[in-house]
């Protein structure tokens, strides 16, 4: 059986990933950072709680051994006291990227609409960054 990894598991998005993959026949883990809302939005769900802002890039190899797909469905609206948009959209995908190479896992990111480094809002510009150390680490492609 195929095996996925959503982050953002315990949340709208990735919670709708996480039906949809198991529906595919995928086994399935999420991985977010509330384990009340996991078991709330998805009860009987794999969940790994983890702080993505902050996981090594060790303990992502560990996290994403053996997955033939990661989906990052994780992400924040704004810097807050508990969010802090350039480590979740940024460095959390640096670390994600990092821990990817040498796999056969496919990284599925799931951006937003105008997103740009120029763009009028925290958000916009750290996806967007996000966004970009993807397509280098996959030589340029978008698909």
């Amino acid at each position: 059986m195929p095996k996925a990894i959503v982050l953002g598991g315990d949340g709208v998005i990735g919670a709708a990933c996480m039906r949809a993959l198991a529906s595919a026949g995928f086994e399935v883990t999420g991985i977010g950072r509330d384990a009340a809302m996991a078991r709330r939005v998805l009860p009987g769900a794999d969940q790994a709680i983890r702080d993505i802002a902050t996981t090594s890039t060790p303990a992502w190899r560990d996290l994403l051994a053996g997955a033939d797909v990661v989906v990052n469905a994780a992400g924040a609206l704004q810097d807050g006291p508990h969010d802090d948009l350039a480590a979740i959209h940024f460095g959390a995908v640096g670390r994600l990227v990092a821990a990817l190479e040498g796999t056969s896992a496919r990284l599925i990111q799931i951006s937003a609409a105008g997103v740009s480094e120029d763009a009028p809002n925290a958000f916009f510009r750290s996806k967007a960054r996000g966004d970009a150390l993807i397509r280098t680490a996959a030589g340029g492609s978008t698909g």
